[in-house]
């Protein structure tokens, strides 16, 4: 028909411009917390447990995303947590609710960027061979008897 403007709808142009604005805040805040959690980690184990919380609380509401909880968390220390893995969002919600570290395939801790925010927020890297089951058994041991919660995938 004549008259009619070509290109996108206007609710794509602004939802694209939110998605812009919602990776910069990503990278803004990313960036700003790197260092203090590297002196968290230098400095104080009740630090560094507690900031990588702050920063998925964080980071979810940059992302628009409205967390509710239902039933209540366990408050025994040292606690593990088994968790069902829906999506990566699960990462950034579970962060946020639980004081902790997670446990992840090793794989992960290779992968750029993301692992080595995993390595900040002290995550256990499992490798899935027999030979490294007793290390890794003895790594997730200790690391709940010095009273950290742990959230596993299962």
């Amino acid at each position: 028909m004549a008259g009619d403007v070509a290109g996108p709808p206007p609710t794509s142009i602004a939802s694209n411009l939110l998605a812009a604005t919602r990776i910069c805040l990503f990278i803004g805040w990313t960036l700003l917390c790197i260092p203090a959690q590297l002196v968290f980690l230098a400095a104080s184990r009740r630090a560094s447990t507690w900031f990588p919380a702050f920063f998925h609380r964080r980071l979810g509401r940059f992302l628009g995303f409205k967390v509710q909880s239902y039933g209540e968390r366990s408050a025994a220390a040292p606690t593990l947590f088994i968790c069902n893995h829906l999506s990566y969002i699960d990462i950034v919600t579970l962060g946020g609710a639980f004081e902790g570290s997670f446990i992840s395939k090793a794989d992960v801790r290779s992968w750029p960027v993301f692992g080595f925010l995993a390595r900040l927020q002290r995550t256990i890297f499992i490798e899935r061979s027999r030979e490294a089951v007793r290390s890794q058994a003895n790594a997730v041991s200790a690391r709940l008897a010095a009273g950290d919660a742990l959230m596993l995938f299962a």
